[in-house]
């Protein structure tokens, strides 16, 4: 059973956001961010520490439709992991060819040349399950 972590109450400047591609994108974090806290504790609730992880930022190429992230230096053979990606346009997205060097990371929608006032991005989470 998955546990969740307590909500974190930030102060804030009350503030509506009324663009849907904004509350979408707010949404999709949060969903994000949450499926990562239920696996870091299934994981430990397994027996297994996840003893990296590896949070990036980064920009991705007006009209890309895949994107390579690199894993360096490479995770040891058989090791497994697991992805959370959010990108800061609404889209679907997919890993594959996933190695121990790097993975593909896939969109539904091609990356705009600006979301706002910011080039395309997307935030990558990645954690090692098991170590082999």
């Amino acid at each position: 059973m998955a546990q969740h972590v307590d909500p974190i109450l930030l102060p804030t400047v009350p503030v509506e956001v009324t663009d849907q591609r904004t509350r979408d994108y707010f949404n999709q974090l949060h969903s994000a961010l949450q499926a990562f806290c239920d696996n870091v504790f299934v994981t430990i609730n397994n027996g297994l520490v996840p003893y990296y992880v590896l949070a990036v930022n980064q920009n991705v190429t007006a009209g890309a439709v895949a994107f390579v992230e690199t894993i360096s230096p490479p995770l040891t053979t058989a090791t497994v992991y697991s992805a959370t990606v959010t990108p800061n346009w609404l889209t679907t997205w997919s890993i594959t060819n996933a190695t121990t060097g790097s993975f593909s990371i896939n969109f539904g929608t091609p990356a705009p040349a600006l979301v706002g006032s910011t080039s395309a991005q997307v935030s990558v989470i990645v954690w090692l399950n098991h170590l082999q």
